[in-house]
């Protein structure tokens, strides 16, 4: 969240056989500071490098940190990476169900009595809260049901920010950065079943 350091934790295990000690840890920027225990590490021990994140730039961010030990010349690069984000999104609210890294506005999908001649529509929102684009299907959709999402695939982030029930046929966001989905199934009055 930004303005609230954020910390990142490094765990360094002693594969070794003779006492490990990090030697110097190295930032790639100013915003980023390092902590780490100054004693040796026995062999088979861990020992951890903390960093911290000042979060006083808001959006993504990928940092490196450089350590260096007594056991070798080279410096090992350690990354991570995030987003500072103005406020902590809650998506249980919203998209209360979860499948792997897609979350749902709803767990079934249900159409009062339909009469000839009406269409009804049912929609379901659905969020993308993975790193790989995704594309939503429905298998086994009975033949009086149609089902279309829009987008079609749903990109692992979106730069669109937005309402929090808007029905467009691009990325819609709940005040976040990450896609959503719209997925429409329509029902077909039982006369017109075929």
């Amino acid at each position: 969240m930004w303005k609230v350091p954020a910390l990142a934790h490094f765990e360094i295990r002693n594969t070794g056989n003779q006492p490990l000690l990090v030697t110097g840890v190295y930032t790639d920027c100013t915003c980023t500071v390092a902590a780490w225990d100054k004693q040796p590490s026995a062999p088979g021990a861990t020992t951890t490098l903390t960093v911290t994140l000042d979060a006083e730039t808001l959006g993504t961010f990928d940092k490196s940190v450089y350590v260096t030990t007594n056991a070798e010349n080279v410096a090992r690069r350690l990354r991570f990476s995030g987003k500072v984000m103005q406020k902590v999104i809650n998506y249980d609210r919203d998209f209360p169900h979860k499948i792997g890294d897609i979350r749902l506005s709803a767990e079934n999908l249900e159409f009062d009595d339909v009469k000839r001649g009406e269409k009804p529509q049912v929609t379901l929102f659905l969020l993308n809260a993975g790193k790989k684009d995704y594309a939503p299907e429905l298998l086994h959709l009975p033949n009086y049901l149609t089902a279309k999402a829009e987008p079609a695939t749903i990109a692992r982030s979106c730069r669109q920010t937005g309402g929090h029930t808007q029905k467009v046929t691009s990325c819609t966001a709940w005040d976040s950065p990450n896609p959503v989905c719209i997925f429409r199934v329509l029902r077909r009055p039982r006369e017109q079943r075929q």
